[in-house]
Order: structure tokens, then sequence, then C-alpha cells
């Protein structure tokens, strides 16, 4: 099974390993694949990644690390790209995108949310776990589909603003939205738990019947919490 990280950046960055640990000694079968065409830049490092890193590609560097730090039984793979519905189609994603896959989406970029969407829909079976935050509050999203039937809502049904879609992270700069979207490490890293718990609660425990799913935790470091709601669809049928 493959478990894809959509971003190897502030939420990314500190998803990956405890993922990679927990994958290694609880699953037999599933590779790892982060995915992000951006490079490290000296105002991350406050953030995410080490100084030697600086000018090389976050996904490259984020494998690079994990593989030498964890020795996982399978090495994590990178893919220096964007995930846009170009990429998709080029060689890099060739037969890695299949049905059962998992998208940890850990970007700050409606164009790729709903793009990552429409993959999980064309899929019989997939799961999405999307994360998102500002300066102090976050929020993680789950979609799960199985055997062609949506089990919870699209996270655009849930949030649908988030449709008013935006330029994909190849046709804007990292900068510009650093510098729009303050960040803190521990707003980051509090989301990054939250798409793992959610995950881990919903998908691979299955503590809830579908009816009941938890499909979304918001978070707030100002007030040290994590609130878990069963979200519906606010698009009418």
């Amino acid at each position: 099974m493959a478990y894809f990280v959509i971003g190897a950046g502030g939420i990314g960055y500190h998803l990956v390993e405890p993922l990679v640990r927990f994958l290694n000694y609880n699953a037999t079968e599933s590779e790892v694949i982060i995915v992000d065409g951006d490079t490290v830049e000296e105002g991350n490092l406050g953030r995410q990644h080490i100084a030697s890193s600086v000018g090389r590609n976050k996904a490259e560097v984020l494998a690079s690390t994990i593989n030498s730090r964890i020795l996982p039984k399978k090495s994590v793979r990178h893919i220096p790209l964007f995930l846009t519905p170009t990429s998709v189609n080029g060689p890099e994603f060739d037969s890695v995108i299949t049905t059962d896959s998992v998208f940890f989406v850990c970007v700050d970029n409606n164009a790729t949310r709903v793009f990552v969407e429409t993959i999980c829909c064309n899929l019989r079976s997939s799961v999405m776990i999307s994360g998102g935050n500002d300066e102090f509050k976050g929020q993680a999203q789950l979609f799960i589909r199985m055997n062609g039937k949506n089990l919870t809502p699209l996270p655009s049904e849930v949030n649908p603003e988030i449709l008013e879609i935006d330029q994909f992270p190849d046709e804007v700069g990292c900068d510009q939205i650093v510098a729009s979207e303050p960040q803190i490490i521990f707003t980051n890293n509090m989301v990054a738990s939250s798409m793992l718990n959610l995950w881990f609660s919903q998908v691979w425990l299955k503590v809830n019947k579908p009816e009941a799913l938890i499909n979304e935790v918001c978070t707030d470091i100002t007030k040290s919490s994590a609130f878990p709601f069963n979200r519906k669809s606010l698009v009418k049928s």
C-alpha cells in the first residue's frame, strides 16, 4: 500500500517520521512516498529541515534523513515535483498511484487539495487526510472512499470555500505564501499530530462506524485544544 505525503514543509516535515516509524513496525506491505517540488530556504529553518539542506529539494532531503535515521524495511521514496494535473501524468508517477492509496495532504493550497480529491474519487478505494493552519489555529480533515462509495463527505463538501481554486504551488512562490500566512512550528506540529491521530483512530483502528466517523479535528495552540467533529456535507444533493 502506498502512503503519499504531499508537501515536505512545515506540516509534512513533522508528520513523516512518526508515520514511517509506525508503518515500519506495524504494516507488512507499505511504502511512503514524499512529494514536493520546493527547495529548502533559510527562512524555513525555524520550523523544518536543517541548515545544510538549504538549496536542496525538500522531498529528497526529508526522504534521505528518514532513511538514514530509521533504516525502514522499505526505503522512503521521493518525487521532487509538485503534484499537479501535468506532473501526475509524467513518468515519476507512472503506476505509483493505485487503489487503496493513502494521501496525507500537507500543503496550504486549495488547488492541490481539490486535485487530490479528484484522484481519490477516481480510485475504487482511497483515503485522504488533509491538514492546514494559520499562525495559531489548524485543521485536519479525513476523506474515506471504500469499494466505490464515499464513506465521508469530501473536504470540499464540508468546506466549499476551497473550491475557490488558487494557483498550484509551481505557479506561486512559497515566499509569497509564508509572507501572507505566518507559521509557527508548534501549530505545524499539532496539525501533523492531528492528521496522524485522525488516520490512526478512524482508518487503522476503525473505532467508529461509518455513520459516526470523526472526519475533522480543529486545533488551537493558544488554548492547547483539539476538537473532533463528525461534519456533514453542506452541498445539496
